[in-house]
């Protein structure tokens, strides 16, 4: 996907996710990319937007809240059915989360249509 030069200078090792679902609609919507930068990963910066894999193997993009024994992934959806799912890692089976990256921009395919 065509990404600006400025962005290819300021990110060199950041890659294009699109999204899919309603659970970020709000900022995100179904069909757009987020450029997702992997070294951003640590340290949380509480309430940015993150791509993180759940249990190693569900992608997923989220507001993401650092959280004293684990993480809370937080939706931005105008779909009031989507909640907060916090991953307590003093709880045993919880599932494990890993971040991929931080979201650092997002466009719209040219075919899109609101």
């Amino acid at each position: 996907f065509p990404c600006p030069t400025r962005l290819i200078n300021r990110y060199p090792l950041a890659f294009f996710l699109q999204i899919e679902g309603e659970s970020m609609s709000r900022i995100l919507p179904n069909g757009c990319y987020v450029l997702v930068d992997p070294e951003q990963r640590e340290p949380v910066i509480n309430n940015s937007v993150y791509a993180v894999c759940v249990n190693g193997y569900d992608a997923t993009v989220k507001r993401v809240r650092q959280l004293a024994n684990g993480i809370e992934l937080i939706p931005d959806s105008l779909d009031p059915t989507y909640h907060a799912q916090v991953f307590d890692s003093t709880v045993e089976d919880t599932e494990t989360i890993t971040i991929i990256g931080r979201v650092v921009w997002h466009t719209f395919p040219f075919d899109w249509t609101y």
